[in-house]
């Protein structure tokens, strides 16, 4: 399925103050976008590998009629959901390297390679613009029960190994991936429930904790259902500054455990984009960052805003696609092919 949408800036979306000496700078005097596809201010298309409604789907949304004032060109929103978003970050990675064609990078870009024989593309077939937001993972219990802190937790898993319930889909999201480095970093184990209304089993014990997405814990933990035991964190060290707080609340790392696993998402052109062609999308997109209001807006949708330029998001990128390498061939789940996980 395919769906494409040509949103520009106006109503709702188009206030803001915008910087205008860019203009000037020397990356947008060098005659990059004098030929080929920025011939006449052509439009620059946005593939996002989700749906609308999907956090990817809704971040697009907001970032494009900034963008788009930022570069002085149409930003068409193209939503390509397909195969858990394998089909949106193929198109991406083949696009032409000419900055016409940029995709919203998932953290599927960094997992589905070691999870699926479908995936070949991994983080080297990008050039990273920048990264716009990372959304923490919580790990949460019912608010009644026993386990009050995460090293409380921690004592009970390794009581009683492989007995405590935990869900698990098999569905690999970033939740998913999150609680399994939890339990592989502390070198626990826990025993996987499918098909659980995540909800209801915390509530009557059917399960023993879960690691969700931080919107989803923040609402349980306002109605007064969850009790947070620790949120991950980027593994650039960076906490998102805008990410809607918890307090008290410890970050994995500060209790020894590296679980860097959150929701982020990356712009990026193809592999191969020439710098001449990269240097002004960043500044375009920094400056969209910047504009008034869109900070707030993101954080608002639950996609907590975290700027980080080109250059970092690429190392961070492949930072965490190794890690998960090792991690997804340390519990036996790697189905990459040997010609790709070369690479």
């Amino acid at each position: 399925m395919r769906r494409r949408t040509l949103l520009r800036a106006g109503g709702a979306w188009a206030g803001g103050a915008w910087a205008s000496g860019v203009w000037a700078s020397g990356a947008w005097a060098s005659g990059a976008w004098a030929s080929g596809a920025w011939a006449g201010g052509g439009p620059v298309s946005i593939i996002v590998p989700a749906f609308p409604d999907a956090p990817a789907g809704l971040a697009a949304r907001l970032l494009q009629p900034r963008l788009e004032r930022a570069l002085d060109r149409a930003v068409i929103v193209d939503f390509r959901p397909g195969a858990g978003g394998i089909t949106g970050l193929g198109d991406g990675a083949r696009a032409p390297a000419d900055g016409a064609t940029l995709t919203l990078l998932t953290p599927a870009i960094v997992a589905a390679p070691w999870l699926s024989q479908r995936m070949d593309w991994t983080p080297r077939d990008f050039a990273p613009i920048g990264r716009i937001s990372f959304t923490p993972e919580v790990l949460v219990v019912a608010a009644g029960s026993p386990y009050r802190t995460l090293a409380g937790l921690m004592a009970a898993l390794r009581a009683h190994p492989g007995t405590l319930p935990a869900p698990f889909d098999g569905a690999w999201s970033s939740a998913e991936i999150a609680e399994v480095m939890f339990l592989d970093r502390a070198g626990l184990a826990a025993r996987p429930v499918a098909g659980s209304h995540i909800a209801a089993g915390l509530a009557d014990g059917t399960l023993a904790f879960a690691v969700r997405p931080m919107p989803w814990a923040l609402a349980g933990i306002a109605a007064g259902r969850l009790r947070a035991l620790a949120v991950s964190a980027p593994a650039d060290g960076d906490a998102p500054r805008d990410a809607p707080p918890l307090p008290g609340v410890r970050r994995f790392r500060d209790l020894g455990l590296e679980v860097t696993i959150g929701s982020w998402l990356v712009l990026a052109a193809p592999a191969g984009t020439p710098a001449s062609v990269l240097v002004p999308l960043r500044a375009a997109l920094r400056e969209a960052m910047a504009a008034e209001g869109l900070r707030a807006r993101l954080a608002a949708a639950g996609i907590a805003p975290a700027w980080q330029d080109g250059p970092a998001a690429e190392a961070a990128m492949v930072a965490e696609y190794r890690a998960l390498g090792r991690l997804f061939t340390a519990i036996g789940a790697n189905w990459r092919a040997p010609s790709v996980a070369s690479r």
